[in-house]
């Protein structure tokens, strides 16, 4: 693929090697399960690293909020942990307008956390069991 760089990230399977993972055969049958041709591809470099995901148990205390980082992390696979900080802040913002402008109750407030926690916690399992990723 002329004047194209693409990075692949590859779960390392339970039994594998990590130091046998960055050899090329083992990158390239990786590839070709994924339905890719490596003839296509020059390999540049190949890493291991850890994912590693956290989520806060309490996500306010009285009018102390948290989100974005603060309330859970995720590494950056696939954008997701950027995506779910912008999207907690337009969910505490709408939330936290309808609240001061009267037309909601701040019962609505409680809600958030209990939401938010759920979703964190299913992306963070997809994420990390759901096999293989590719960032193109």
């Amino acid at each position: 693929m002329p004047d194209a760089r693409w990075r692949f990230e590859f779960a390392v399977r339970e039994g594998e090697s990590k130091s046998k993972i960055k050899q090329p055969e083992a990158l390239e049958q990786l590839m070709r399960e994924q339905g890719l041709r490596p003839e296509e591809f020059i390999i540049e470099n190949s890493m291991v690293y850890s994912y590693e995901a956290q989520i806060a148990s309490h996500w306010r205390k009285d009018n102390i909020f948290l989100l974005g980082d603060a309330a859970h992390y995720q590494p950056g696979i696939t954008g997701s942990g950027l995506c779910h900080s912008m999207r907690d802040a337009l969910n505490l913002c709408w939330k936290l307008a309808y609240v001061v402008k009267e037309k909601a109750s701040a019962s609505l407030l409680e809600v958030r956390g209990r939401d938010k926690k759920g979703v964190c916690e299913g992306e963070s399992a997809r994420v990390y069991i759901g096999g293989y990723w590719a960032s193109l």
